[in-house]
């Protein structure tokens, strides 16, 4: 038998100037002008970093048994889960991956 769990909260600690996503109004976090070139950003100060799942665990089993002289018979099984997480560089909250 086996089986991991792993707790992570990765966050950006300082992110003051990431990429707006295409479409992001004010209202939705794009209003930053970092260095007044009219471009506008957004602050991610804080915000979970791409790809990185709160919890995430696997479990699992593997058996091993002779049938024959020379024979083995193996079977096992083993699942995985990831808690929910950002799937975009930007933070697009449409684009975060379901827990399974």
């Amino acid at each position: 038998m086996f089986g991991a769990v792993n707790w992570n909260k990765a966050e950006y600690d300082e992110f003051p100037d990431a990429q707006c996503w295409s479409g992001q109004i004010q209202s939705q976090g794009c209003n930053v002008d970092t260095n007044g070139d009219g471009v506008m950003e957004q602050d991610l100060s804080g915000e979970p970093m791409l790809r990185a799942p709160e919890w995430t665990a696997n479990f699992g089993f593997d058996y091993a048994m002779s049938v024959f002289e020379d024979m083995t018979l193996r079977f096992g099984s083993n699942t995985n889960y990831s808690d929910s997480y950002s799937a975009s560089s930007v933070n697009l909250k449409d684009a975060y991956q379901t827990a399974m």
